[in-house]
């Protein structure tokens, strides 16, 4: 305490005396004996050297952990991927042994269906040998005679003449329980079964010999006069030349719209769809579906398509391309293209052109496509719904029919609408 006093008694009055104060380069505490000399930073390192490993030991343990909870989380999900394998791998047997035995129940279910239709069909050609016992294919009921079958049939089922399933057949005749007379007769109406069974025979013929009425023993094709059903191919030849048709067809269409594009891109040798014909240029096909050959104009109805020009420049077109909500165009089948009508001239080098690409018009309200439009708007394709007009000097539509043709679209559109005003800003 007497040193404190002192420092503070020399700090106040030797500033008085004109006496400057020497600097004291420790700290207040150190220079007045209340706290300890610092220590140096080698022995400070060695004092925090256990608080530090203590420390790291503790990282190490926290990272021991989580590797331990990692290794745990990731075995726990192998464990449940596996149950879920094994629970897969016994659904999919448990589905497949049911499989093998629907499948197997199936085919027995069909062996007997077929052991049966066996025993119907051995019934029914017993039955045309013996002349006895017929087997009806409709109700499986045996009648005894002939005169009784042909009444059951007639009667019970109402197979009569004129009924929609009915089909003449040939067939072999033999009088089996009277004078064994033989003869064969082209005018056999039968009602046709399922395969393998027989046709029924509805009407007996009379033996001339006896007037014992008989069923035909065996029934013939009357295309290839081959034993029915086991001998005659004419269906599996039918067939055949029904899918060699339809895959003709389908290969012709297929060159008919390559013959269709190709034109198109070259600008020569267009197809009319109608009747197979070539055409050398625009203007020919233009004549020939416009004229008195086909007329389209009242024969047929066109649509309004989007088109997209570029003047032939391999038929001394200057290349310039724009584009048009106004091609008017037949609807063909699939796969063809729709067929265009009326050419539109370059504004350029006023040559002919079609339209190299054409794609069905789009709403202006609700951004459908003309077929999927239920909103009745107007069918354009600008995109940023800028109307440009329409320059009917360059149209062939417009000047086939004397006035501007989107007035004739505007008419089909809004039937009895006021058209006498000259507004040609629709596209």
């Amino acid at each position: 305490m007497l040193s404190f006093f002192v420092t503070c008694v020399a700090k106040a009055v030797l500033p008085l005396l004109g006496v400057e104060q020497p600097e004291v380069h420790t700290r207040p505490a150190q220079a007045a004996g209340l706290a300890p000399a610092p220590v140096s930073r080698a022995r400070q390192r060695e004092e925090d050297e256990p608080l530090r490993t203590a420390e790291r030991q503790r990282q190490e343990a926290r990272r021991r952990q989580e590797a331990e909870a990692a290794r745990l989380r990731e075995e726990k999900q192998r464990l449940l991927e596996q149950q879920e394998a094994q629970r897969r791998r016994r659904q999919e047997d448990a589905e497949r042994r049911r499989q093998d035995e629907l499948r197997k129940m199936l085919q027995v279910a069909q062996e007997k269906q077929k052991e049966q239709v066996r025993q119907w069909r051995s019934l029914q050609e017993k039955s045309l040998k013996q002349r006895s016992n017929f087997w009806c294919p409709v109700c499986q009921e045996t009648v005894s005679t002939v005169a009784k079958f042909h009444h059951h049939l007639m009667e019970v089922h109402q197979l009569g003449d004129d009924h929609e399933d009915l089909v003449w057949f040939g067939g072999r005749f033999r009088c089996v329980r009277s004078c064994g007379k033989t003869w064969k007769s082209h005018r056999v109406l039968c009602w046709e079964n399922e395969e393998p069974l027989l046709p029924t025979q509805i009407h007996p013929q009379k033996c001339r010999t006896c007037s014992t009425e008989c069923f035909a023993y065996e029934l013939l094709c009357p295309d290839c006069g081959k034993k029915v059903p086991d001998e005659c191919l004419c269906e599996e030849e039918e067939d055949d030349e029904t899918e060699d048709d339809e895959d003709d067809e389908e290969d012709d269409d297929q060159e008919f719209r390559e013959l269709q594009e190709k034109s198109l891109r070259t600008g020569k040798d267009f197809w009319c769809p109608l009747c197979r014909q070539t055409f050398a240029t625009v203007g020919g096909l233009q004549r020939h579906l416009t004229g008195p050959t086909h007329n389209v104009e009242e024969s047929h109805s066109l649509s309004k398509y989007f088109g997209k020009f570029r003047c032939y420049p391999g038929c001394g077109g200057c290349g310039r391309t724009w584009q048009s909500a106004l091609v008017w165009c037949l609807d063909n089948d699939e796969p063809l293209l729709p067929t265009q009508v009326y050419a539109q001239k370059c504004v350029g080098c006023q040559t002919e052109c079609f339209a190299y690409e054409v794609t069905e018009l789009i709403c202006s309200n609700c951004r459908d496509f003309k077929s999927d439009c239920t909103c009745n708007g107007r069918a354009n394709r600008s995109d940023d719904d800028e109307a440009k007009p329409h320059k009917e000097s360059l149209c062939a539509r417009c000047k086939y029919l004397g006035e501007p043709c989107w007035k004739q679209a505007f008419r089909d559109h809004h039937s009895g609408a006021d058209l006498s005003s000259d507004d040609d800003s629709y596209v």
